[in-house]
């Protein structure tokens, strides 16, 4: 959970991307296979979930970034 660096409603990176769906999430975590591009079911519950465990992010217009 700390490595995460923002959680976004946009993509980005450059790339292709084949989500298809409206409510995706862009993940910024640094690893060997890049960031991550994500549906969850009840997106608003994942984004309040990761708030209260990410505390070196904020929650700001339903994204995650970093403080300050």
């Amino acid at each position: 959970m700390r490595k995460i660096q923002e959680v976004s409603r946009k993509r980005k990176t450059i790339g292709l991307s084949f989500d298809f769906h409206t409510d995706s999430l862009w993940i910024g975590y640094p690893s060997q296979f890049g960031d991550y591009l994500i549906s969850p079911k009840e997106r608003d519950l994942f984004l309040e979930l990761l708030d209260d465990r990410c505390t070196h992010l904020e929650r700001r217009d339903g994204e995650l970034i970093p403080i300050g």
